[in-house]
């Protein structure tokens, strides 16, 4: 129910703003970067994401695992279609100011949805059917039943494994400056200026390039981006993959309470660090486990020794 509920009013959003907006771009220009059109790394990472799971989903419907379609279609839509690229496109739908993102907006937003359907069909039939046809109204497709609609192709030249790395580190930070700010208990519309030591200047790079999502998802309105930064004083702190986000306080926190909460999380990264260091140790897992699922073990290992290294080095700062 739930689930159904979030479909319907991410479709009653995109219905709204498509029948306020006229036309549509064409999708070779739009593609292609041609009339004027520029896809950002938010489009790009929804279409490598939908192609991705596209080719996951044709894999489970023909090896009859439904609840693994299920599980996949579920996070898309709701975890990464809804909560992250409707909320991104927020600001180019409502804005009249550049009509060439805001019909790049709602042309993507339909496209997504329109397969997204597609997918989902054979579990959800009678909601995606409504969905489908709603956006047969202002999104020319061959078909105009979803029972007779082709199950979508995956296209390998969208997925970009580099872009959803970026976007992944981008919506992490941005999940970390919300988990900051409750910590604090700072309003949502309260503006905040934050400081992050970066490991490299491609990073500086991409926070300078894509700070408006920031800006629309965190309140963040200034960014102070440096390899060696060091830490603001009153300032508490989070740990995201290999970079150091730090939130000045002026002192609105108990740094005692802190201390405490960070002494906890050291105590977590070790007791898993030392889980996964006893499955690497282990010869039987070595030498029976798949070589995918052991690479991954070893991805994690590093993944959380470098948290566990970066929050003990945070504590010791306090």
């Amino acid at each position: 129910r739930n689930f159904a509920n979030k479909i319907w009013n991410a479709y009653r959003y995109i219905m709204m703003n498509a029948e306020n907006i006229k036309k549509l771009p064409k999708r070779d220009d739009l593609m292609n970067g041609r009339d004027g059109f520029q896809l950002e790394l938010a489009d790009k990472w929804i279409y490598s994401r939908l192609n991705e799971v596209i080719k996951e989903t044709t894999e489970y419907y023909d090896s009859l695992r439904f609840n693994d379609v299920a599980n996949c279609l579920m996070n898309f839509i709701w975890n990464e279609f809804c909560s992250w690229y409707l909320e991104l496109s927020k600001d180019r739908i409502y804005s009249d100011e550049d009509k060439k993102q805001q019909l790049t907006a709602k042309y993507i937003l339909l496209d997504v949805m329109q397969n997204s359907m597609r997918m989902l069909q054979p579990i959800m039939p009678f909601i995606t059917q409504e969905v489908f046809s709603g956006i047969t109204d202002h999104f020319q497709l061959s078909e105009d039943s979803l029972v007779i609609a082709n199950y979508p192709k995956c296209d390998e030249t969208f997925i970009d494994t580099k872009i959803d790395k970026e976007m992944t580190f981008i919506q992490e930070t941005i999940t970390a400056i919300r988990n900051l700010r409750k910590q604090v208990n700072l309003s949502p519309a309260k503006e905040i200026k934050i400081f992050i030591k970066v490991h490299d200047n491609e990073q500086i790079v991409l926070f300078k390039e894509y700070e408006n999502y920031l800006e629309k998802l965190a309140k963040v309105i200034e960014i102070e981006a440096e390899t060696d930064l060091k830490k603001p004083k009153s300032s508490i702190a989070a740990v995201v993959q290999n970079i150091e986000i730090y939130l000045p306080l002026s002192g609105l926190i108990d740094l005692d309470k802190e201390r405490d909460k960070l002494q906890r999380q050291v105590d977590k990264l070790d007791n898993e660090l030392k889980k996964i260091n006893g499955k690497l140790n282990n010869p039987k897992f070595i030498a029976n486990a798949p070589e995918k699922i052991v690479s991954k073990e070893k991805d994690k290992y590093t993944e959380v020794k470098t948290k566990l290294d970066k929050t003990k080095t945070i504590l010791a700062d306090l």
